[in-house]
């Protein structure tokens, strides 16, 4: 290397190094803190929480979702429920057909987001709540689902 080059490196870090030692300097001086920093403040996403009652009985069940996770539960009342955690805007439909319970996505609700910033650690999901009886079929169609 020439020696201007390796003196404009020397002297860029020297200017680096003394930027952050000022920055340093003036955060500790004004007590800042970053754990007092609320980041939920910068969410682009918001999460729903809804739950669907089944008011019918049922003995198959088919899911059908693109990335939600899905997880299984027992309950102890007498009819099942689905509770759903997605973002605003997306919707679901849950209903009981020819003897079996369907949850999917409603087909008009692609709120698909090129970019989002998210501090929340809530998780989509779409849990059923099943009594503990005898069930015929599960069938889940998912793209990047954890069941």
């Amino acid at each position: 290397m020439k020696k201007t080059v390796k003196t404009a490196l020397v002297v860029s870090l020297i200017f680096i190094s003394t930027g952050l030692l000022i920055l340093i300097s003036a955060l500790w001086s004004v007590s800042f803190d970053f754990s007092k920093l609320d980041y939920t403040a910068y969410n682009t996403v918001n999460y729903k929480h809804t739950v669907y009652d089944v008011d019918y009985d049922f003995t198959d069940v088919y899911i059908n979702d693109s990335n939600l996770d899905i997880y299984f539960a027992t309950t102890n009342e007498e009819k099942a429920y689905v509770k759903v955690v997605a973002e605003e805007g997306i919707k679901h439909q849950v209903y009981v057909e020819n003897d079996k319970l369907v949850v999917k996505r409603t087909p008009k609700s692609n709120n698909i987001k090129i970019f989002s910033i998210n501090f929340e650690t809530v998780t989509p999901s779409i849990t059923l709540y099943l009594p503990p009886k005898e069930y015929n079929e599960l069938t889940i169609e998912c793209a990047s689902s954890s069941v």
